[in-house]
């Protein structure tokens, strides 16, 4: 029961969490051109990712509350477990990317930030078990809803992913 309030703590605290990294990242990285273009073209995989799972579960997936949902999608992008945490890996990963620092940063903090959804995902999973699943279930929102309510991870990552070309032009 501690590990799952443990889950709990860092699931209400996931955005915290990542954006300490994402600083550490930028603060020990140098990125450059290069870096900030592959980056980025691996965190708008992500952030399509992301879209296209909204586009299905709708805004309620945009929570901090731990508390299980009473239903479980199984079609688009939730026929495969946890795409929004798929998308959160490749942005997190794209961003590290993108900040270029240290080979032995990236690799542990991209293997930590897998870590860390995999043990998310594995508490959803529990949460899931009685959760009813709907038939015929289709998007709930369009792409135009979808961009709506991720307006704000969309919007940070631009500024985010602005910062270190900022960061890099003037190093350059």
């Amino acid at each position: 029961m501690t590990g799952m309030l443990l889950l709990d703590a860092l699931f209400r605290r996931r955005g915290l969490l990542l954006g300490v990294a994402a600083i550490l990242f930028g603060t020990l990285g140098a990125p450059s051109r290069t870096s900030i273009v592959t980056g980025s073209l691996l965190a708008l995989t992500g952030l399509t990712l992301r879209l296209w799972a909204i586009s299905w579960i709708g805004p309620a997936a945009r929570t901090r509350d731990p508390s299980p949902p009473a239903m479980r999608i199984k079609g688009g992008p939730y026929r495969l477990r946890h795409p929004l945490y798929g998308g959160n890996i490749l942005v997190g990963v794209g961003f590290a990317w993108a900040s270029s620092p240290p080979l032995t940063a990236l690799t542990l903090g991209s293997l930590g930030l897998v870590v860390f959804y995999v043990a998310l995902a594995a508490r959803e999973e529990l949460s899931l078990r009685r959760a009813r699943v709907p038939a015929g279930v289709r998007p709930r929102l369009g792409i135009r809803g979808a961009l709506r309510t991720e307006r704000s991870t969309w919007g940070t990552a631009v500024i985010a992913l602005s910062a270190l070309a900022m960061l890099a032009y003037n190093t350059a």
